[in-house]
């Protein structure tokens, strides 16, 4: 597993993400086709380890400063590193009359499972894992689309994608 360059951090917007260089996963153009839909490279890339939801949740509690303790322990005593599983997906979100894409690429980050445990334990109630992921290029939207667990990312995805595509994608 390549090092990590930081530990998950909160956003202004409320959702905790370990940020991922550039480098760790390339992305060799801005724009892309794929399907027919054209794709424009995110502009920065992340893990995100508590959505928009889960995130207000686990902010409100931690206005009591022994919950904002224990999340910020449970973040500093895990390996936060993570490999690349290079499988990646194409997913759709229909949004009224519009659709939004994401290209993902799943990666192996153990540190996700452990900490939504934890977190559970903290907030009392057993909290599903998000898939770990990082979403590479999107349509529709420069924001990714927000996967909260495995049943929402069966439901979200069109097909997998493979290197081959991904390069015949690229112009």
């Amino acid at each position: 597993m390549p090092p990590t360059p930081s530990l998950p951090r909160w956003t202004r917007a409320g959702t905790l993400l370990l940020r991922v260089a550039p480098a760790a996963l390339p992305l060799p153009v801005a724009v892309m086709r794929l399907d027919g839909i054209e794709f424009r490279r995110k502009r920065e890339l992340h893990a995100t380890i508590a959505g928009t939801a889960l995130g207000a949740r686990v902010r409100r509690e931690m206005a009591d400063a022994a919950v904002r303790r224990a999340i910020a322990e449970a973040i500093d005593s895990l390996d936060w590193r993570w490999r690349r599983c290079r499988e990646w997906m194409l997913l759709e979100k229909r949004e009224g009359a519009r659709y939004r894409h994401s290209l993902i690429e799943r990666i192996e980050l153990p540190a996700m499972t452990a900490f939504h445990r934890c977190l559970g334990e903290i907030l009392g109630a057993a909290l599903p894992a998000p898939p770990p992921h990082v979403t590479l290029y999107t349509a529709g939207g420069a924001r990714g689309i927000g996967i909260a667990d495995e049943a929402t990312l069966a439901k979200l995805r069109v097909r997998a994608v493979d290197a081959a595509e991904l390069c015949d994608a690229m112009p």
